[in-house]
């Protein structure tokens, strides 16, 4: 009994930290796992393999990652374990993403909403969710990803699910960049940043740094896009996470290369020293340039009922994803 209660505890902190740690929770949920193997509790079992699934994914071990994704959706469902199965799908599916299956990986999102509610567990429930509006986005349907990420940000909301909230708000902001709606794309953007940032959330600041970056192109703020490519690419390193693809990275420096390599250089290595914070805080800062007007009937929804009083009221705290 010592075994799993100190198993089961380590498991907890290690999903606890996913968002602010990859190496902690890798390490955590490693040593809960063989508490928990020696103990021959499968719900635990589960939820560690869960963890060390994500972690993997994070460190661009797709491999890996999927061993032990099949592994927890085998060893929840021989237990009749709903929540643990239907995470565990939802990681596959984002496997399958990651290595360009989006058929593969629209069906696991799917099956995994399925899993989630029959158990009735919305967290669940909206994190698959949020991947399905992440494959739509990629398969430039964007109706149809406005809608996902829309229904996954209600029930996120609802739970006080707040690093989901700051996901599901930066899939909106790349929506409406894809849609050429800078304005609507720098107000998603920026509540998903405080979020991240008020929550202590290091991978979601760190994608939102480079949500930014994309959005600065866009918006032909091309040192600025550099300097946050570059804040993204330190706070990777320094988080454990894979570097940001040499293609994407090519794009924010191409998109200043006007200036002269030895300026796009020195951009680049300010971005890189800049603190957290300052980065941030240069991500924020208005345009300085007039932007065209948003007319497009799908973001007007998100304007008229998603994005209104944002933070006008103190947000509720925060749902780990902790087995229920």
């Amino acid at each position: 009994m010592a075994r799993l209660v100190l198993g089961a505890a380590l498991v907890t902190r290690a999903q606890l930290a996913l968002a602010v740690d990859r190496a902690v929770a890798e390490r955590r949920a490693r040593d809960g796992l063989r508490l928990c193997r020696d103990a021959g509790d499968p719900r635990w079992i589960a939820a560690a393999l869960n963890v060390l699934s994500e972690t993997a994914l994070r460190a661009g071990q797709t491999q890996k990652a999927v061993t032990r994704a099949d592994e927890a959706v085998a060893v929840a469902r021989s237990a009749g374990d709903g929540w643990n199965e239907g995470y565990a799908l939802g990681t596959r599916a984002a496997i399958a993403a990651r290595v360009g299956k989006l058929a593969e990986a629209r069906q696991l999102a799917e099956a995994s909403v399925t899993v989630m509610r029959r158990i009735d567990q919305q967290w669940g429930v909206g994190r698959a969710l949020l991947g399905l509006g992440d494959l739509a986005r990629l398969q430039d349907h964007p109706g149809e990803a406005h809608s996902r990420y829309v229904e996954a940000l209600t029930i996120f909301r609802q739970v006080g699910a707040r690093p989901q909230m700051a996901r599901c708000l930066a899939g909106l902001g790349r929506v409406a960049m894809d849609l050429d709606a800078p304005e609507q794309a720098r107000m998603h953007l920026t509540h998903s940043i405080q979020l991240s940032q008020d929550t202590g959330a290091r991978l979601g600041i760190s994608r939102g740094l480079e949500a930014f970056a994309v959005l600065a192109v866009q918006e032909g703020l091309p040192e600025r896009a550099v300097r946050l490519a570059a804040a993204a690419t330190a706070l990777r390193q320094t988080t454990g996470l894979p570097p940001i693809p040499d293609a994407r990275t090519d794009g924010y420096l191409a998109s200043a290369r006007h200036l002269g390599e030895a300026a796009v250089g020195r951009l680049w290595a300010r971005g890189l020293a800049m603190s957290t914070e300052a980065a941030v805080a240069l991500a924020l800062q208005p345009a300085q340039r007039a932007a065209p007007a948003d007319n497009s009937p799908v973001l007007a929804i998100v304007r008229a009922s998603e994005t209104a009083g944002q933070h006008s009221s103190p947000l509720p705290p925060d749902q780990s994803s902790a087995p229920p």
